[in-house]
């Protein structure tokens, strides 16, 4: 179920992140959102062994329902922190260029430029 759910998720919060953040930061953000898996995977592995074998496994239920629960209620809110002008407010738009027939396409690679010239 949880591969499932992140499928779904990591989509929507790559494009959650490219519409927030600048270009010159998206590197960072990236990061973080990524390095949020690795740190939550180990401390929950950590933790839900102390709390197992110091105080049984209802205790580790317990305890991960309530920070879910916590969660649950939070995340509405979140879209609130959201600023109102993203930071790519122009519109991507992307024109179809067919490499061989126009001539103000540069291809940096010297082998497909004498691959084009030649044809």
């Amino acid at each position: 179920v949880m591969g499932l759910a992140q499928s779904v998720i990591t989509p929507f919060s790559t494009s959650i992140i490219s519409d927030l953040f600048p270009p010159a930061s998206k590197g960072a953000a990236f990061a973080i959102f990524n390095l949020g898996t690795y740190i939550s995977f180990s401390l929950s592995l950590s933790l839900g062994l102390y709390i197992y074998d110091s105080y049984g496994w209802q205790a580790g239920y317990i305890l991960f329902g309530v920070v879910g629960l916590l969660f649950a209620f939070v995340f509405p809110f979140l879209r609130l922190m959201i600023p109102k002008n993203s930071t790519n407010d122009t519109p991507l738009v992307y024109k179809q260029v067919d490499i061989i027939e126009d001539p103000e396409v540069s291809v940096k690679n010297p082998i497909i430029n004498d691959r084009i010239s030649s044809s």
